[in-house]
C-alpha cells in the first residue's frame, strides 16, 4: 500500500547510499523496487517450512456463522488470566459491531482498530491496548502488519483469512520472546 510513497522517497535520495529492503512478503512490486534502486541486490528468503514459530499453538473450531459469536464469548470467558488478545475480522463494519457487542457483554475491556477510524483514533486505540488498559483489540488487517505487542497471548480469527500470507502476518503479531501463544481460527 506504500509503493508510490517508497518510489517517491527513493527517487529523491542521493546516489551514494546503502539501501536495505526488508519485507515479510516479496510481491512483484517489491522486486521491481529492488531492481530499480539497488545495485546487485541479494535476496534472502526464509525456508517455507520455518514460516511459523514453535511457540505458536495453532487450533481451529468448526462452527457455523450463527454460533461463532457464542463460541468467541466462551473463549474469552476461559481466558481467566485476562490475557490480551487480538480478534481479526474481515471488514471494518464487523470489527466495530463485534467490539460494541463484546463491550456490552462486559467480559473484558475492548477497543476496535480499523480503517474508518482517524489516525488519531487509531493511535489512541493502540495506546490503550499497548498499555494494557484494554485486553481485547478487535481489528481488521490494519493491525496485521507492523505492530509489536509482546503481551498478546491469543490471536483469534473471527473471519478466515483469504490467503495463507495474511494468516501468517496476523499470527506474527505474537510469539515474541519465547512466550507460548494460541492462534485460534473460528
Amino acid at each position: 500500500g506504500f509503493i508510490e510513497d517508497i518510489n517517491y522517497i527513493l527517487s529523491k535520495v542521493k546516489h551514494k547510499k546503502q539501501l536495505c529492503l526488508f519485507s515479510a512478503t516479496i510481491l512483484p512490486e517489491i522486486i521491481e523496487i529492488s531492481k530499480r534502486y539497488m545495485k546487485n541486490p541479494i535476496h534472502v528468503t526464509v525456508n517455507q517450512n520455518d514460516i511459523t514459530l514453535k511457540t505458536i499453538e495453532q487450533m481451529y473450531l468448526i462452527t457455523n456463522e450463527k454460533e461463532k459469536y457464542n463460541h468467541l464469548c466462551d473463549l474469552i470467558k476461559q481466558n481467566n488470566n485476562n490475557n490480551q488478545m487480538v480478534i481479526f475480522t474481515s471488514t471494518k463494519q464487523k470489527a466495530e459491531e463485534l467490539a460494541m457487542n463484546l463491550r456490552k457483554k462486559e467480559l473484558l475491556k475492548v477497543t476496535a482498530l480499523h480503517g474508518d477510524l482517524s489516525q488519531r483514533q487509531r493511535n489512541y486505540a493502540m495506546h490503550k491496548f499497548r498499555n494494557e488498559q484494554e485486553q481485547i483489540l478487535v481489528a481488521t488487517d490494519i493491525a496485521a502488519r507492523g505492530i509489536d505487542i509482546p503481551s498478546i497471548k491469543y490471536v483469534i480469527y473471527y473471519d478466515t483469512p483469504w490467503d495463507p500470507i495474511t494468516y501468517f502476518h496476523r499470527i506474527g503479531r505474537t510469539a515474541r520472546e519465547n512466550f507460548v501463544v494460541k492462534a485460534i481460527l473460528l
